[in-house]
C-alpha cells in the first residue's frame, strides 16, 4: 500500500466514476482500476461496490476513505514541511 494507492481511492470515492478519479490521477482508468482493486485485497475488505450503471461507497468504505483522506492530508503537510526547510536551509 501506498500514498499513491490512497490518493487513487480518494479520488474514486470523490468522483464515484474510474475514468473521472484516473484523468485526476493522471493514470489511465486500467492502472486506477487495478491498483484500488489491489488496495482492496490488501485490507481484505471492499471499499466500493462495482456494476454496470455506477459505483458506490460500501459501508465499511466511507470508514478507510476517510482514513486514507486523514493519511494523504498528513503526507502532504509532511512533504510541505520538508521542502520548507530545504528552502530555510535546514539540514
Amino acid at each position: 500500500m501506498s500514498i499513491r494507492d490512497l490518493r487513487y481511492l480518494v479520488a474514486l470515492a470523490d468522483t464515484l466514476h474510474f475514468g473521472k478519479a484516473a484523468e485526476r490521477c493522471h493514470v489511465t482508468q486500467s492502472t486506477l482500476s487495478i491498483q484500488v482493486k489491489k488496495l482492496e485485497e490488501y485490507l481484505g475488505i471492499a471499499v466500493f461496490d462495482r456494476n454496470h450503471a455506477k459505483v458506490e461507497l460500501t459501508e465499511h468504505g466511507a470508514e478507510i476513505v476517510r482514513q486514507a483522506r486523514v493519511a494523504v492530508s498528513a503526507f502532504d503537510r509532511m512533504r510541505r514541511y520538508a521542502g520548507e526547510q530545504r528552502v530555510a536551509g535546514a539540514h
